[in-house]
């Protein structure tokens, strides 16, 4: 579901999938972190016209750990502009936003697709090295 009190159960998932992967222990709780950071945003965006649920998919493969998020609320305004959201930390704000800066310093790739009305997913990978 896609509510605060979901969290713990998706943490629950995160923690013991990635036990299951061959990424070191601090990785593991650096891309926990990852998700964690775009789980929480999810959830405190509020709803409005869309099924409340949200997709989380982990593909761990001996080169690296692929998540893929999915959220069903089909129209998400995460405040990113342009470039300097990216390449800077940002600070303030009184609105929850998703930390891309922090993301991009702990996984390898990430991939943010949004098509109004149909899709809204997050894709997240971690290289084993």
């Amino acid at each position: 579901a896609r509510t605060s009190s979901s969290i713990e159960e998706l943490r629950n998932f995160v923690r013991g999938s990635l036990e299951l992967s061959q990424l070191d222990e601090y990785s593991r709780g650096l891309v926990s972190l990852a998700i964690d950071e775009v789980m929480t945003a999810i959830v405190q965006e509020p709803i409005s016209n869309s099924a409340p649920a949200i997709n989380i998919k982990i593909e761990m493969r001996p080169v690296a750990v692929k998540i893929e998020i999915e959220d069903t609320k089909n129209v998400f305004a995460n405040g990113v502009t342009d470039d300097k959201y990216i390449e800077t930390p940002q600070e303030g704000g009184g609105r929850r936003e998703i930390d891309i800066y922090f993301i991009c310093e702990i996984m390898d790739e990430i991939r943010y697709t949004y098509h109004k009305g149909f899709e809204n997913r997050f894709l997240m990978v971690k290289f084993i090295r």
